[in-house]
This record gives structure tokens, C-alpha cells and sequence, in this order.
């Protein structure tokens, strides 16, 4: 367990880095939760987007949507369809389940919103507000 308790205190039970494997002893289905998994999940790299203990945001995550996914989903190399890939405001997980799918690209079943008109040609990169999503400097957000 990450944490021990003690008496009716719970205590770290370390002090010492603890690693994604620890987040097994209790959430071990979510490995094999759906057909499709997503790539950190399956590499039991939870603290990859999930700061246990730490965070203030839903479900734990190190930060919000879409900061979290562009660590590692350059927006650039996102296709242009729908057009809210093009919103970098825009929340992932309104459309993508963070943990897998049915099939390849996580889709929800039903969309939290619906898709907007598509665009006719995507904007050149440096039209893109890349900054409005105060990307990290380095590291994890």
C-alpha cells in the first residue's frame, strides 16, 4: 500500500520514491478495462498524467486536459478533423477516454459535445496558440 494506518492515522508508508507499479494493488482491472488500451496504461505509467496524493484536479491528474495529453500528443500532429483539434482550449476527454476504447483513438461512445463544422484546410502551426496552454518547461506539469 502507499499509505499504513496507523491507529486511525494514515501515514506514507515510505519516504522513498514509489513508482506506477504501487497503483496496482488497487486499481489492477483498469489494465485490461477496455479492447484498446492507452499506451501509458499499458506500460503501468500512471504518474504519467496522475499525481496520487498531490493533485487538486479530477481523478487525480497531474493537470487538466489538454496539458496533460500534450505532453505527449504534439498538437501540430493532430489531424485537422474535427476542428476542435485545432482549439488548444479545448478539453481531450470530452471526446477520448483517458484510459482506452473500444478502438484505436479512444472514443467515447457519445461525445460530452457534439463535433463542430469541419475545416477545409488547417492553419499553419504558427497561427496556432500554442502558448494559451501554459505548456511545462520541462518535465511533468
Amino acid at each position: 500500500m502507499c499509505w499504513k494506518e496507523i491507529g486511525n492515522v494514515f501515514e506514507p508508508t515510505a519516504d522513498v520514491y514509489i513508482g506506477s507499479d504501487i497503483c496496482l494493488k488497487c486499481h489492477k482491472a483498469e489494465l485490461t478495462k477496455y479492447p484498446v488500451m492507452h499506451g501509458p496504461v499499458a506500460a503501468v505509467e500512471c504518474l504519467r498524467c496522475h499525481t496520487p496524493h498531490e493533485s487538486n484536479s479530477p481523478a487525480l491528474l497531474g493537470s487538466t486536459s489538454p496539458r496533460i495529453c500534450v505532453q505527449c500528443h504534439v498538437p501540430e500532429l493532430l489531424s485537422p478533423k474535427p476542428v476542435e483539434h485545432l482549439d488548444l482550449k479545448r478539453d481531450c476527454l470530452e471526446c477520448h477516454v483517458a484510459h482506452g476504447g473500444l478502438k484505436h483513438m479512444l472514443l467515447r461512445a457519445t461525445p460530452t459535445t457534439q463535433p463542430t463544422t469541419q475545416p477545409t484546410t488547417r492553419p499553419a502551426p504558427g497561427n496556432r496558440d500554442v502558448a494559451a496552454i501554459d505548456l511545462p518547461t520541462g518535465g511533468r506539469p
